[in-house]
């Protein structure tokens, strides 16, 4: 079995995460580290290194999800390039819930390589400014995906690992105080509302075979799950690829519908948007009954490609959509039944090409990304 090591180091803490071919997921505690803050003046650093063992890596693709408070700098990422091969992405992306480190490198045809030999590499830096004063925590989520010679070999895991920057404690007490609670009297929630919802799948125009679709319920305000996920089993559009159906028993106040099939990303209702045709928050404690439209605009439709069911589109989905177009006219494969993105029954140029219209960043997240 062959390893890649990737490491981060941070002052005098190091984190090592192996990534494994083939690909494989290392779940592990995210650790905690208290440290005196530098001044607003004093950046810090992670150094981001790799260790591909003895394997010749043509191109690396790795994203750093970066949530909790924003302590960037303008210049996040600075790439560490090995001779011959140049930065094709190095910025720092807005996502769901907080940003993206976005970094790739790839060699020029014949010459831009890298063997570590079994060493450790350093290939970036993410700078960062600790605060002056206080405590604050951030947490970088990271994906790294290196491609191997011209085998196409993939090499990618996960990892998670959070930081607590905090000041030095004053030695000035503070007394308690009782601050005395009123009582509050809770309303129980009346769950009588119903919500009828007419929704499309990009690629799907005609009747299909059916599909499990799932159906989240949230707080519009807190964004909290109000209700276990709704799954409608064996949903099958009409002859124009319409779905619809009714979910019922639902909390009278205002929700938040999110919708999330097989293959495609996650839709959800919104509360505004630059986008005026995109479909609201329904608001069930003024209107019980109400018919929520997803199909007069195509901006409220589910974006197709997401083959594996984490809410984003990235390169797994095409390299796995690529794996199972190997012919003009391909079968189904047995165990990527989702690949088959507009249910025709079979894997043509017509699935492959959904998928790749929609891939146009390192990772395209559905709504509600986490």
């Amino acid at each position: 079995m062959k390893h890649v090591v990737l490491t981060l180091i941070l002052s005098s803490f190091i984190t090592v995460i192996f990534l494994t071919i083939p690909k494989a997921v290392l779940s592990q505690a995210a650790p905690n580290y208290s440290l005196n803050p530098a001044t607003s003046s004093n950046p810090s650093s992670l150094q981001l290194r790799i260790n591909t063992g003895t394997n010749t890596v043509t191109s690396m693709e790795i994203a750093i999800d970066v949530t909790g408070t924003d302590i960037l700098n303008a210049d996040a990422i600075t790439p560490i390039l090995p001779s011959g091969m140049s930065a094709i992405t190095d910025e720092v992306v807005n996502i769901p819930g907080g940003k993206q480190i976005q970094l790739i490198i790839m060699g020029g045809a014949g010459t831009g390589t890298i063997n570590t030999n079994g060493s450790n590499v350093a290939i970036g830096t993410i700078n960062f400014t600790a605060p002056v004063s206080g405590q604050t925590t951030f947490t970088l989520n990271s994906m790294s995906t290196m491609y191997a010679g011209t085998s196409g070999n993939v090499l990618a895991s996960f990892f998670t690992e959070s930081y607590t920057f905090a000041a030095t404690p004053s030695n000035t007490p503070v007394p308690p105080t009782n601050t005395p609670v009123p009582p509050t009297n809770t309303p129980v929630p009346t769950n009588d509302g119903v919500i009828i919802i007419n929704f499309r799948l990009q690629g799907i125009t005609t009747s299909v075979p059916a599909q499990d679709i799932t159906f989240t319920l949230k707080d519009s305000s807190t964004n909290v799950n109000l209700l276990p996920p709704i799954v409608v089993n064996g949903l099958a559009p009409s002859g124009a690829g319409i779905y619809s159906t009714s979910l019922t028993n639902l909390p009278r106040q205002t929700v938040k519908v999110c919708i999330k099939s097989q293959s495609h990303l996650q839709r959800c209702t919104v509360d505004s948007s630059p986008i005026a045709e995109r479909a609201r928050h329904v608001n069930l404690a003024t209107n019980p009954n109400t018919n929520l439209d997803m199909v007069t605009h195509s901006s409220n439709q589910l974006i197709v490609g997401d083959l594996n069911n984490d809410n984003q589109i990235n390169s797994w989905d095409s390299g796995r959509l690529g794996a199972a177009y190997n012919a003009f006219i391909a079968p189904v494969p047995t165990d990527c039944g989702q690949c088959d993105v507009n249910l025709d029954g079979q894997i043509t140029i017509d699935d492959y090409a959904l998928v790749l219209m929609n891939y146009t960043s390192i990772a395209v997240p559905g709504d509600d990304y986490e």
